[in-house]
């Protein structure tokens, strides 16, 4: 199951690391262009969160163990016919 969930000062790492995927999937539509060090320069508004209590950012987490998603120990051995 998906669960929409505020991001918290201890996720800022990871929120670093999907600005460098989004900035790339956008890279073709923008004038955004590496650093020298092969990283995309941070967008102005992933470093603000971390400073204005106004602004949010959000993470989609999967969480595995609810009851709402099958076990793979219920899933068929063999192939269906």
């Amino acid at each position: 199951m998906l669960e929409l969930v505020a991001a918290k000062q201890q996720d800022r790492d990871l929120v670093a690391r999907l600005e460098q995927l989004y900035s790339y999937d956008f890279s073709t539509f923008t004038d955004c262009a590496l650093s020298p060090d092969g990283v995309f320069p941070a967008v102005k508004s992933f470093r603000e969160i971390w400073k204005d209590p106004e602004l949010f950012t959000f993470i989609l987490a999967l969480r595995p163990n609810l009851p709402a998603l099958p076990s793979c120990a219920n899933w068929p051995t063999k192939p269906m016919t």
